[in-house]
Parts: C-alpha cells; sequence; structure tokens
C-alpha cells in the first residue's frame, strides 16, 4: 500500500443533528451497526449512473464509502479496486464480529424509493429525493449489524 491520502474527504451534506463520528455505532448488546454509503455520479444528461469517475473523484470513486466520503476503512483487504467497485452490496465486514443481519438499504421519506438521495456536488448542504436538471451525483446509506 502507498500510505494513507489524508486531506480530499468532503461530508456528504449530513442531517443537522445526526452528525456521527465513528463508523461504527453500538446497538444493544454488544451489537455494532456498520454504516456505508454507496455513491454514483452521472454521465451528464444521459440518466446514466455509475461509479464516481472524475479526476477529482480520489475517495469517492471506490463507490463505497464512510460518512465523510472518504473510502471505507473495512472495505475487505483481498479485494482489487475494480472488484470493490462491481459489487451490488458493501463488501465491508467488521474485524472479530459477525453478521447477523442482512445489508439494508436505508429508505425513508428523504429518499427514492430505492434509497438514492440526489445533489449537485459531494459537499452540497441539500439533497433531494429525485434528480434535479442540475443534479450530477446521488448517494445511499446501507446498514448491517454484527455481533
Amino acid at each position: 500500500g502507498s500510505g494513507g491520502g489524508g486531506g480530499g474527504g468532503i461530508p456528504l451534506g449530513s442531517s443537522p443533528g445526526k452528525r456521527r463520528t465513528g463508523i461504527q455505532v453500538a446497538v444493544a448488546g454488544g451489537r455494532r451497526r456498520l454504516d456505508v454509503y454507496e455513491l454514483e455520479s452521472q454521465i451528464i444528461n444521459t440518466n446514466s449512473w455509475q461509479t464516481p469517475f472524475l479526476p477529482t473523484d480520489f475517495e469517492t470513486s471506490w463507490r463505497w464509502t464512510d460518512a465523510s466520503g472518504n473510502r471505507h476503512p473495512q472495505i475487505r483487504k483481498d479485494l482489487t479496486k475494480e472488484q470493490v467497485v462491481k459489487m451490488k452490496e458493501p463488501p465491508c465486514e467488521l474485524d472479530m464480529f459477525k453478521p447477523i443481519t442482512q445489508w439494508t438499504i436505508m429508505k425513508n421519506d428523504q429518499t427514492d424509493k430505492d434509497g438514492w438521495r440526489y445533489a449537485v456536488r459531494w459537499n452540497a448542504s441539500t439533497w433531494s429525493t429525485k434528480p434535479g436538471w442540475l443534479d450530477a451525483v446521488r448517494k445511499r446509506h446501507w446498514v448491517r449489524d454484527f455481533a
């Protein structure tokens, strides 16, 4: 590995009051919840979404990130980047813990039916439930419990 590439992490427009510092959120009874964000960019005016591909997409080009938009630290170490970006579910696991639930996409009135939220850029303060004329990026939030 070439060492950590600090900096460049842009917060993915978090909701007020829901700020989280750590990756792992403790759940009752020794359970841990892993939060992973899936990111996609649109090829402008094509309505075709894919893994972020612009030269400025360093961390986001891994597709699976933490809440700050950095490559998720729990991505399986045995996978190449090419393998990681093709995964349909987060390729993340929690060392020393076993999954006790399936991966779940968080869906609510802030997302579309598939759990996506849309914005003009990664550090946007406003994310909407459907893509607007200028929206070029989208994200969705996955969770899984471990014990």
